[in-house]
C-alpha cells in the first residue's frame, strides 16, 4: 500500500481499489481512471489539478482521517506544496498496482517520461539560476532599454 506524508508529518496510506474508484466516480470525478476512447486522462488531471488530487486522496484516506481526529479544513490544509506531490506519486503507485498488466505498462512508461521531463526542468533551472547567465540577460536588458530611450529621443 502507498502511503504520502502531510506537513505535520501525519501519514496517510492510499490503496486504490474497485470498490475505491466507484465511490470516486461517484462523489469526486465521474471519468476517474474511465479509459472509454483509450486515452484515459485521468494521470494528466491529476498532475494539472491539484484540487482534483486533494479531493481524491481527501475521499481515500477518510477511515483514517476520522480514527485520527483529522478535521476536512485541516486536511486541507496539510496537504499542500510538497505534500502535494508526495500524494501523486502515492496514488499513482497504488493505481499501478490495482491496475491490469497493459495499463501497468502504460503507467511505467508515462513515469519514465514524466521523470525525463523533471530532468529537463532540473537542468533549465540550473541554467537559469546560474548567476553568469542571469548577468548576461540583465546586460542584454539593460542595452535594449537604452537602445529604446535612444530612439525615443532622436525622434
Amino acid at each position: 500500500m502507498a502511503s504520502f506524508t502531510d506537513n505535520q508529518g501525519r501519514s496517510w496510506a492510499v490503496d486504490v481499489t474497485a470498490l475505491s474508484i466507484q465511490a470516486i466516480r461517484e462523489q469526486v470525478d465521474p471519468a476517474f481512471l474511465l479509459d472509454t476512447a483509450g486515452d484515459d486522462n485521468t494521470f494528466l488531471r491529476l498532475r494539472r489539478d491539484p484540487v482534483l488530487l486533494c479531493r481524491v486522496v481527501f475521499l481515500l484516506c477518510a477511515g483514517q482521517r476520522q480514527q485520527q481526529g483529522v478535521t476536512e479544513a485541516d486536511f486541507y490544509m496539510q496537504v499542500i506544496g510538497d505534500a502535494i506531490d508526495r500524494a501523486t506519486e502515492a496514488l499513482i503507485e497504488t493505481i499501478e498496482k490495482f491496475s491490469p498488466s497493459h495499463t501497468r505498462k502504460i503507467i511505467k512508461a508515462y513515469r519514465a517520461q514524466e521523470a525525463l521531463e523533471r530532468d529537463a526542468i532540473g537542468r533549465a533551472l540550473e541554467r537559469l539560476e546560474n548567476p553568469e547567465l542571469r548577468q548576461q540577460m540583465l546586460d542584454k536588458l539593460e542595452r535594449d532599454i537604452d537602445a529604446r530611450v535612444q530612439q525615443l529621443l532622436e525622434v
